[in-house]
């Protein structure tokens, strides 16, 4: 005799399960939602190790994640826009190029986590970030400082130019407060190295070529560039100046060698970028991001252009040559 009840309860229960089963399945197959976010210009060495990263940790692009991307292009008045747009489309993590646009994020956003591809001091984040080995708010990342950076950049074109005793700093005189600090410790390294450090502000492509050429009739032999997202946006304006103005610079990132400068010495941003994939994946797991320790560099390189240095008149040492990641001949 066919038991009625059991074949009610076993119909059910198989129900049930199929439904779990689907359940289940859309939650795997939830597509993540990222946004890319940068003050600057794009980047595509930055955006192909961040997908680089993410595709080696297991993530498909455009079915496990989708990843939004805007660009401000130097115009900190856009960024809001872009925030709300990213915010609109129901962003599960922002990854942020620097502490600038972090700021902006932070104050129009409530919920969402961050990853910081890289600031330079705590103090840049307005108190977000309590320390690096915990964060405790909602802002991860990496750090792109290192004590004695500025003080082998400045020592490199020391090495390269002969007879150098004044440089001008081409920066941005409202960046964050921590320029300030930089700019004083560029000061006391420069005392040490018998160099007089001139420093040159410049907000605008249009103003640079005056600029620097102002700073070679001063006096000025080398120029080092402080790394901001105006100074990234107009990185071609700027080596096209160096060059006009005939003085041999130094950078931070390899992107400016890339584009024609001389040499660049610091962290590898397309590592970071890459490492950036890791803080993403841990918070897309249901991690917090206060949780997830704040990381610095572990890679630097130097990259020299040697056909710069030849249209400048220079020869790069072999002491700094044989020091070099990459050299562009």
């Amino acid at each position: 005799m066919i038991d009625r009840r059991k074949i009610l309860i076993g119909g059910a229960a198989t129900l049930a399960l199929a439904r779990f089963s689907r359940a289940l399945a859309q939650t795997a197959r939830k597509t993540a939602v990222i946004g890319y976010l940068s003050a600057a210009s794009r980047n595509e060495a930055f955006t192909r190790a961040f997908r680089q990263g993410l595709a080696e940790l297991g993530y498909v692009e455009g079915r496990t994640i989708v990843i939004e991307e805007r660009y401000a292009g130097g115009d900190q008045g856009r960024i809001p826009e872009l925030i709300e747009d990213l915010s609109s489309r129901n962003v599960d993590v922002f990854v942020t190029g620097g502490a600038n646009i972090t700021r902006v994020v932070l104050k129009r956003t409530t919920r969402v986590p961050i990853v910081v591809v890289a600031f330079a001091y705590l103090a840049q984040l307005d108190g977000a970030v309590a320390s690096l080995a915990r964060p405790g708010g909602r802002v991860t990342g990496f750090s792109a400082v290192s004590d004695d950076l500025l003080a082998k950049q400045l020592e490199l074109l020391r090495e390269t130019v002969p007879g150098l005793s004044i440089v001008a700093v081409l920066g941005r005189q409202l960046a964050a407060t921590a320029a300030h600090d930089d700019r004083d410790l560029l000061e006391r390294v420069a005392r040490t190295l018998g160099i007089t450090v001139r420093h040159v502000d410049v907000t605008t492509a249009e103003r640079v070529g005056p600029l620097l050429q102002g700073a070679r009739d001063d006096g000025a032999r080398a120029l080092l560039v402080m790394r901001d997202f105006v100074i990234e946006s107009i990185r071609d304006d700027i080596v096209r100046a160096a060059g006009a103005a005939r003085l041999p610079a130094a950078y931070e990132q390899r992107t400016f060698v890339e584009a024609g400068g001389l040499l660049s010495y610091g962290a590898s941003f397309t590592d970071l970028y890459r490492r950036a994939a890791a803080p993403v994946d841990k918070i897309l797991r249901g991690a917090k991001a206060g949780d997830l320790p704040i990381e610095q560099p572990t890679k630097f390189e130097l990259v020299i252009n040697l056909k710069t240095a030849k249209a400048l008149g220079l020869t790069i040492p072999q002491s700094v040559l044989l020091r070099a990641d990459e050299v562009f001949q």
